[in-house]
């Protein structure tokens, strides 16, 4: 009886102990960052809006993607910002030890029809493995490189990454 009490205790220990190194190896796979998104677009009318999907964002899904904001004093710039969770970079370009996820630009027109960037691959966010925030400029159409984003501030080492220090102005928290 006291052997068995043992061997419940020691599967016991085996399995939070597995449960632990299971939440670990996902903590390292994904990393959560707070992204300021910067889009300026000329192609928007009254009653439209600007949303950021993407991979993690909204599951590629307009109706579910990041609202963007402007308003007169503005225009043609819109912003909003959010915690997004990034993937590890897969290394293909050559920038390791980071995190990464795609996304585009998409107008939601007033009369519920969609309008996709007309970019032919995707955007991405690229940012070193320490970054906790970083802001992201684009414009609507017209991709930095090879359809990456500016990573502006912290965190912007990596594929395509500027570090002038500029700030998106107006970034509205979500």
């Amino acid at each position: 009886s006291r052997v068995r009490a043992i061997l419940t205790q020691v599967h016991g220990l085996r399995l939070r102990l597995a449960r632990e190194a299971m939440t670990q190896a996902r903590s390292r796979k994904h990393k959560t960052v707070r992204v300021n998104f910067r889009a300026v677009c000329s192609e928007t009318k009254w009653g439209d809006t600007l949303v950021v999907v993407g991979s993690s964002i909204g599951g590629w899904s307009p109706s579910s993607g990041l609202r963007m904001v402007t308003d007169g004093s503005l225009y043609p710039e819109w912003n909003c910002a959010a915690a997004i969770e990034l993937s590890v970079r897969d290394g293909s370009r050559g920038t390791p030890g980071g995190y990464a996820t795609e996304y585009k630009l998409v107008i939601l027109r007033a009369d519920g029809s969609e309008e996709w960037e007309p970019l032919d691959g995707n955007r991405r966010i690229d940012v070193g493995g320490s970054a906790e925030s970083v802001r992201v400029a684009s414009t609507w159409g017209r991709a930095a490189g090879p359809h990456d984003t500016t990573v502006l501030g912290p965190g912007g080492a990596g594929a395509g990454a500027a570090s002038d220090g500029e700030s998106p102005a107006g970034v509205t928290p979500t």
